[in-house]
């Protein structure tokens, strides 16, 4: 019998690989090989499933975009955008990021560069 520190990984680390590798590779095999009832159950997932935990990036873009995340599509959007525009310094190809910068200081836009 195994005790609770025997765990190998949680169950909040299953839900983050099932959410950011899983899920993802399910929705590019349903759009390969048409399966199109697959896709929407895995976007109806995303839509619809409420998060849970907020990892460092997620809970600052909160912040700095003034947006409560609610859904893994939500979640996996601010990941996205952080990933693709923020950490590149492509804040001047984002929608958010030029809204953003119109309110903020220059002292706070290396802020959200960094984050």
């Amino acid at each position: 019998k195994r005790s609770s520190s025997d765990k190998i990984i949680g169950k909040e680390r299953i839900t983050d690989i099932m959410n950011n590798v899983i899920l993802p590779l399910l929705v590019l095999y349903s759009k390969e090989f048409n399966k199109e009832e697959l896709r929407e159950r895995v976007t109806n997932y995303f839509l619809q499933t409420k998060v849970r935990g907020r990892n460092e990036i997620t809970r600052i873009m909160e912040k700095q975009v003034s947006f409560k995340i609610r859904t893994v599509s939500d979640e996996q959007g601010m990941i996205h955008l952080h990933n693709f525009f923020c950490v590149k310094g492509k804040c001047n190809e984002c929608k958010i990021g030029k809204i953003l910068f119109e309110r903020v200081s220059d002292s706070d836009f290396l802020k959200i560069i960094l984050y």
